[in-house]
């Protein structure tokens, strides 16, 4: 009985914080993130009582060059520890950033991609992004990790991922990955992944790079890809409903009904006849499908992946540029919603030329702006008055 009563004082302590921040933000949204965060009390999230490690591969390339100069070193201000995977020389670690460790991996670098199961007709400059879940399964197997976080290397990521994890503990712990999802798509320039999920995804790829189950038209249809080959894993793990909530044709939008690379029903059913198993599903660190935050939090917010692009349809895109509307708040990055509030983002990517604008963000972030961004480069930012966000 004390253990409840703990509970439930927990919980409205952290209830009553929530409404304080709350604002403009719908109240029955707030209502069903707390129903979830009570209805798992107990976290079994665990890194074996060390902080999360923020990796990186580096196959054949050199960290510290175009957007990573930068970023690199931003990180280390924010987190304790951040680990380059490489088979390659590097720059010193101490030209990187304060907390970078370098591993090299080259000695058992053949010995993970060897279990790749690649064939001669798929796309080769493909194979490297399969090659980085082997290297960094096997270099958490070796390093007993049971948890890490990573990025693209132009990813900017605003927040100390471990406190982030302590922070949503219970919300990490009720999913073995998280990565960025609008369903049927996925892809993962910032995943947490947990080792349980990284050994079942890498054994499942066996079964799917088979020639009678990722047949030749698929690869003449699809290529293949990281990206597709990891919504295939979430769509088995859900069929035959998987999600279909932020597919571009509306009336192939209810669960099951999309037919694309994602979730193609013809290799779906193929793998159900190999008796295939996707064993975990999966967390979104963007919209749950309901426009909230996956993670609770000051000023924790979500990811975004392209500022380009918006599947869910939630977002205010500029009628000229076609880009995300993007603002500084005291610093933390906030980008606008057709509701007309901005919502706090703790990672986004700046990719191809934005990658020579990420001294500009650095500014913005370091020196705590308060400013609305012209485009997404942000060369030019409006200041506003107010430092309230919703």
């Amino acid at each position: 009985m004390a253990r409840q009563i703990s509970t439930l004082l927990s919980v409205g302590l952290i209830a009553l914080g929530m409404i304080l921040m709350l604002r403009k933000q719908d109240l029955s949204s707030f209502v069903t993130q707390l129903h979830a965060s009570f209805m798992n009390p107990a976290s079994e999230f665990d890194n074996n009582g060390k902080p999360i490690p923020f990796v990186y591969v580096g196959l054949n390339y050199t960290m510290g060059k175009g957007a990573s100069a930068h970023l690199l070193p931003y990180l280390c201000m924010k987190n304790d520890r951040v680990v380059v995977l490489t088979n390659v020389p590097q720059l010193q670690p101490q030209t990187l950033g304060s907390c970078v460790e370098i591993v090299d991996i080259s000695a058992t670098y053949r010995q993970s991609i060897e279990q790749v199961a690649w064939r001669q007709d798929f796309p080769r400059p493909q194979r490297v992004f399969f090659d980085r879940w082997y290297v960094i399964r096997d270099w958490m197997r070796a390093t007993n990790t049971p948890w890490i976080f990573t990025t693209d290397s132009d990813a900017l990521v605003t927040v100390n991922i471990t406190a982030l994890a302590q922070h949503n503990a219970d919300t990490l712990a009720s999913r073995r990955f998280w990565i960025h999802l609008e369903a049927p798509r996925s892809c993962w320039p910032f995943a947490f992944l947990s080792l349980e999920f990284l050994d079942d995804i890498t054994s499942f790829w066996r079964t799917l790079m088979r020639p009678d189950v990722w047949t030749t038209d698929n690869v003449a249809k699809f290529g293949i890809n990281d990206m597709i080959a990891l919504g295939i894993y979430i769509s088995l793990n859900e069929y035959p409903n998987h999600s279909c909530l932020f597919w571009d044709n509306q009336s192939q939008q209810s669960p099951g009904s999309c037919d694309t690379a994602y979730s193609d029903h013809g290799i779906l059913k193929r793998l159900v006849e190999h008796n295939a198993k996707a064993q975990y599903p999966a967390g979104s660190l963007a919209y749950d499908g309901h426009g909230r935050p996956t993670f609770l939090g000051p000023g924790h917010g979500i990811v975004d992946k392209n500022y380009l692009h918006d599947p869910t349809g939630s977002y205010d895109i500029h009628v000229r540029s076609r880009q995300k509307k993007l603002r500084f708040s005291n610093g933390q990055p906030l980008l606008a919603l057709k509701n007309g509030t901005w919502l706090p983002h703790w990672g986004y990517i700046l990719e191809d030329a934005l990658e020579n604008c990420v001294d500009v963000h650095m500014q913005h972030l370091l020196n705590h702006h308060n400013c609305t961004c012209q485009d997404f480069c942000c060369r030019s930012c409006r200041p506003w008055a107010t430092q309230r966000h919703s």
